[in-house]
């Protein structure tokens, strides 16, 4: 007889959640196909700004990225979004994805 790994208590599909207001907060698709997605547009020469705004709307979504955008944010608290959800994807704390992207932004 094979030889049986279970892992199925060491999955799961939980998508994790930004919280920008006491009423808004969005659900971060952190699936392998989003995330090669976003890698995909990464090497298509887009300044920051363009990167950051693609890259959300496949992570969070359409409608969530039109409700974001919606908020008019300043570029610093925009970057601050941007870096919530490149942790989630990476599963590291905020403050350790901060680390990674000081000196890019």
């Amino acid at each position: 007889m094979a030889r049986i790994i279970d892992i199925t208590g060491k999955l799961t599909n939980e998508k994790p959640v930004i919280r920008i207001s006491d009423d808004l907060q969005f659900e971060v698709n952190t699936s392998k196909n989003a995330v090669i997605r976003v890698q995909t547009i990464i090497n298509d020469n887009l300044s920051d700004i363009e990167l950051m705004d693609e890259s959300l709307k496949i992570l969070i979504g359409e409608e969530a990225y039109k409700r974001l955008d919606e908020l008019e944010l300043n570029i610093a608290d925009y970057k601050t979004v941007y870096t919530a959800v490149m942790a989630c994807i990476n599963n590291e704390s905020f403050e350790d994805a901060e680390k990674r992207f000081q000196g890019r932004n």
